[in-house]
């Protein structure tokens, strides 16, 4: 049976961590990871760690990024609840060393043309794979699930149809 992997933000490097851990274990590689609107694993970090900013100053990432309703931030608690929750993912984010060398599984990168991604990320997703690597850019912003979950979705299917068309060669 295939597996592929699909991790959005964050999650694009969990997925990368679990092809990591696969390999080191002998398994057998995923047929392919999707990652999305993500920075590469060993990409540049932020010029100051974004988890010891101030309240105000995560607030202002959080509204840039365009996945969180203002109306969440103005409420104290509901405030205090998701910068404690959003500080502990940015410092396992800044803090994480994944292992060296890449992986064995195809990846296919997106992200939406208003996202902060460069090409210097794009290109550090590359060289992440010693497989087939494709980059698509799709209408929208970090959150762009978001305002179309059906492109993933089709993304996804295009990733799965193109694996199989190549393993049947």
């Amino acid at each position: 049976m295939d597996l592929y992997l699909f991790g959005h933000s964050m999650g694009a490097l969990v997925g990368y961590a679990v092809c990591q851990e696969m390999k080191a274990r002998g398994r057998r590689a995923p047929s392919g990871l999707a990652v999305s609107s993500s920075r590469p694993p060993r990409g540049t970090p932020e010029s100051a760690p974004i988890r010891t900013r101030s309240d105000a100053s995560l607030c202002e990432e959080l509204l840039a990024l365009g996945g969180t309703p203002p109306e969440v931030l103005k409420d104290p608690a509901t405030r205090e609840l998701v910068l404690s929750s959003l500080r502990a993912d940015y410092e396992l984010l800044e803090t994480w060393t994944p292992m060296e060398g890449p992986i064995d599984s195809p990846i296919h990168e997106i992200h939406g043309d208003a996202d902060t991604l460069t090409e210097d990320d794009v290109d550090g997703w590359r060289r992440s794979t010693t497989s087939d690597f494709h980059s698509r850019t799709v209408p929208g912003g970090h959150f762009y699930l978001s305002d179309s979950p059906t492109l993933a979705t089709h993304c996804l299917t295009d990733l799965i149809r193109s694996r199989r068309t190549t393993n049947h060669q």
